[in-house]
């Protein structure tokens, strides 16, 4: 769906408020991961392996899901974030009213 300028530029913003909760979800694991060794749950060893598999698990995802993102792509992502609970209706009400009006109808019907 095509966007004006002034909803790209919403978009933009709510796209990098979803990236920004990602790298702290994402840190959050790793949080996770290292205290369970800290607290002896796990071995050096296998804290080390699961660090590194949840690094890369997270790498793709936020690849696969920021990187590369162009204007045409834009409304794409934002209705990602809207599903996924990372931005809310308030995020949404910023853009034009056909659009906010188009992923709330989109969100309702998924």
């Amino acid at each position: 769906m095509d966007l004006s300028k002034p909803d790209k530029k919403t978009a933009r913003e709510l796209i990098e408020k979803g990236l920004y909760k990602d790298y702290v979800r994402q840190l959050k694991k790793y949080d996770k991961i290292l205290t369970e060794w800290k607290s002896g749950k796990l071995t050096p060893e296998d804290a080390y392996k699961k660090m590194t598999v949840c690094a890369e698990k997270s790498i793709e995802y936020i690849d696969n899901r920021y990187s590369y993102v162009t204007g045409s792509h834009y409304f794409d992502v934002v209705f990602q974030l809207y599903l996924d609970n990372m931005i809310d209706i308030e995020d949404i009400n910023r853009f034009s009213t056909e659009i906010s009006g188009k992923l709330k109808q989109l969100k309702e019907s998924w």
